[in-house]
């Protein structure tokens, strides 16, 4: 395969010289998740069943397919309640919206307390001994199932014209968008996750398998040796070589 000879090549083989296209090129990562309340859990959180990485390079919908594909194979089903779970960017709730509607959506915590860091440093006038305490009350308000107390308050901020202003409106702006995705307690008390630790995780894991020092791909290269390491990560590496 292209991908095995893309291998080859950083071995340190002589072929014909290829575009590389990895630097330009973005991946889109995303996985499905099962979790199952553990009973008797007191603490905070459910437990983590199961977990199935889908990763392409093509658009949004080619992602939608693939992971709507591999949710129905781990049991979408069957599921109960379900949760779209996203750091904030517009395509991932567009693609919810078309291929599945009657989920829940959650705001990223981690994506939604950089936002609140960004808002309290400027709200401050970057003064940091203002600015933390500031911040961090309202995180625990936001944890603790107070969202729309801490929204309300970040909407009557008043903003100047100053450029800490200018930062001011665009994270009030920010935060009336994704004013229905910041239920924290309430997911939380679902044993479902609030962060998308799991995702990141895995493109972190990407980043290390196909972006070291000296590793470049053509789009083929990179699709195969990709479908390899999913087929992997999500146990049908055996039925991958049997029907093959």
């Amino acid at each position: 395969m292209d991908g095995l000879r893309d291998f080859g090549d950083q071995a340190g083989e002589r072929r014909k010289p290829r575009k590389s296209v990895w630097n330009g090129t973005k991946s889109r990562t995303a996985c499905f998740i099962c979790t199952n309340r553990r009973a008797g859990l007191k603490e905070v959180g459910g437990v983590i069943t199961g977990k199935t990485v889908v990763r392409t390079q093509g658009d949004s919908t080619d992602l939608g397919q693939r992971l709507h594909w591999e949710a129905l194979r781990g049991g979408l089903g069957r599921a109960q309640q379900t949760l779209v779970l996203g750091d904030g960017i517009p395509w991932i709730w567009n693609l919810k919206d078309n291929r599945w509607p009657q989920a829940r959506e959650l705001l990223d915590f981690w994506h939604g307390s950089q936002h609140l860091w960004s808002l309290g440093r400027a709200y401050n006038r970057m003064d940091e001994a203002k600015a933390q305490p500031w911040v961090r009350r309202r995180m625990e308000r936001l944890y603790q199932g107070q969202e729309q107390k801490v929204l309300k308050e970040i909407s009557t901020l008043k903003v100047s014209r100053s450029q800490c202003g200018q930062i001011v409106r665009k994270e009030k702006n920010y935060f009336a968008g994704q004013s229905k995705r910041m239920s924290y307690k309430e997911i939380a008390d679902k044993g479902w996750p609030i962060g998308s630790g799991p995702v990141e995780s895995s493109c972190r894991q990407d980043q290390r398998r196909f972006k070291g020092p000296g590793q470049s791909w053509t789009h083929q290269g990179f699709a195969n040796l990709s479908a390899l390491d999913q087929a992997r990560r999500n146990n049908h590496w055996d039925q991958l070589w049997f029907s093959a």
